[in-house]
């Protein structure tokens, strides 16, 4: 590039503008080729990384299933320990460790596990026990007491919400319309429920 033969052309041809044009285009092309050589390693190093990810996943998937098949098989040669049992022990035992850890830890029959949790100090198992009593007695009334409980019941609801209504309309609160709102509905409820008990007073009477 030193011009002597842009200087000597005869036909006043700007060699040296066209090799150094060349010569970038050229760098051009060798840069090119370099980035995508990179983009290539890059994507296949990301393809074994996805590939080794996936066969660990596949691994820890078949490790589970075995050692759950061993669980089950464990469980059946050891005659099929109630697993209701099993997980009210569980939840006691986080509730109370040290009440756990002190007792002795022995195999339970099915038929026996049945009278702990009916004579459990859980909170949780007595809300259970409580709900299925109440839902047994309800079951065992007539429909025209079903109804009057679900009035009697609609009522108490009613006279809560109106006066949660009455409350926020005194201190201008902004969930007043929302009160509002559901208290109409409460009492579409209630009127429902009330003309279903008239109808089943109705056709007794009949």
């Amino acid at each position: 590039e030193c011009g002597a033969c842009s200087w000597a052309c005869p036909s006043h041809i700007p060699l040296v503008q066209y090799y150094r044009a060349a010569k970038g285009e050229i760098l051009h092309h060798r840069k090119e080729k370099v980035k995508a050589e990179q983009s290539k390693a890059r994507f296949e190093a990301r393809q074994l990384r996805l590939e080794r990810e996936e066969a660990e996943k596949e691994a820890k998937r078949k490790a589970r299933k075995e050692a759950a098949k061993a669980r089950a098989a464990q469980v059946a040669e050891s005659g099929g320990e109630d697993a209701v049992a099993a997980a009210i022990a569980r939840a006691k035992a986080k509730q109370n460790p040290s009440a756990a850890a002190a007792e002795p830890k022995t195999a339970t029959p099915p038929p026996a596990a049945a009278a702990p949790v009916a004579a459990s100090d859980d909170p949780a198992q007595q809300a259970i026990a409580k709900a299925m009593a109440a839902r047994a007695a309800i079951a065992e009334l007539s429909p025209v007491e079903k109804a009057e409980k679900a009035v009697t019941s609609l009522q108490t609801r009613v006279d809560k919400s109106r006066a949660k209504l009455a409350a926020a309309k005194a201190d201008n609160d902004d969930n007043a319309e929302i009160l509002a709102t559901a208290l109409e509905k409460m009492e579409a409820k209630l009127a429902a429920a009330q003309a279903e008990l008239e109808s089943l007073n109705a056709g007794v009477n009949n």
